[in-house]
């Protein structure tokens, strides 16, 4: 899935499927001993940071280091996205 989670139209299908994100994160912070698991579930979050709402769902799972990216280097434009969302 990491391969193709780096296709944006790909990308935008994983992260639709519903709670797909919240079980890469919980991979990810996960205590697996296959290891291979963890990274690929990591390399396709990194692919998934790019849309502000799928930050979203990763913040609301415990995954802030995207959001903090988007805050700290992120445009206006993103903030402001950023902003609504958490608003509503």
């Amino acid at each position: 899935m990491a391969d193709l989670s780096s296709y944006e139209p790909l990308s935008e299908k994983i992260a639709a499927v519903n709670g797909s994100i919240l079980i890469l994160v919980g991979l990810t912070s996960s205590t697996s001993e296959n290891l291979v698991i963890v990274q690929k579930a990591e390399e396709t979050l990194k692919h998934l940071e790019d849309n502000v709402e799928n930050v979203k769902q990763m913040a609301e799972n415990g995954r802030l280091q995207p959001l903090l990216k988007h805050l700290v280097e992120g445009n206006f434009l993103v903030l402001l996205i950023l902003k609504s969302i958490f608003q509503e």
